[in-house]
């Protein structure tokens, strides 16, 4: 996969639409390609399930096209929350190692890099700095939307 458009992002995204949540916008072409090493592609066709609620799978998926719709399965299903193009998802069983809380599913045509848990740790061991980086930023996208979800559940009071 060529690294040119997956860190090529519009600026200024609104911040009420998430805050900025476009994954290690800061890195250089140089930087993400020691990283594509690492990750494997996978391309998903709307409709498509990219994480299954309960899985265990502790990977982390970058979204270099498309979108995903986090959904819950409850009476019926409900749409949680989209991932966009320069996004990540899969970032609390990845940190956490704890099974998948929804599923994840393709909205649009989405081409995403896999990066398990052990590649990352091959990786940041390899790339000290760069594996810094990447768990500060990743920090910082589970923060923005721990804070969405609390803005929502404050409106709902």
């Amino acid at each position: 996969m060529a690294s040119a458009g997956f860190f090529d992002y519009a600026q200024g995204q609104a911040a009420s639409s998430g805050e900025n949540l476009i994954f290690l916008g800061d890195w250089s072409e140089a930087d993400w390609a020691r990283l594509f090493e690492y990750t494997q592609t996978h391309r998903f066709a709307p409709g498509d399930r990219v994480i299954t609620a309960g899985a265990t799978d502790c990977a982390l998926y970058l979204v270099a096209s498309g979108q995903l719709e986090v959904v819950a399965e409850r009476r019926r299903r409900e749409k949680v929350a989209t991932i966009d193009e320069g996004s990540v998802v899969g970032e609390q069983a990845f940190l956490d190692g704890q099974a998948a809380s929804f599923d994840v599913v393709a909205a649009t045509a989405v081409e995403s890099l896999r990066l398990s848990l052990t590649d990352f740790e091959t990786f940041s061991a390899r790339h000290p700095d760069l594996g810094r980086s990447f768990l500060r930023d990743l920090g910082r996208i589970l923060s923005l939307r721990l804070r969405a979800t609390t803005e929502q559940l404050l409106r709902r009071r």
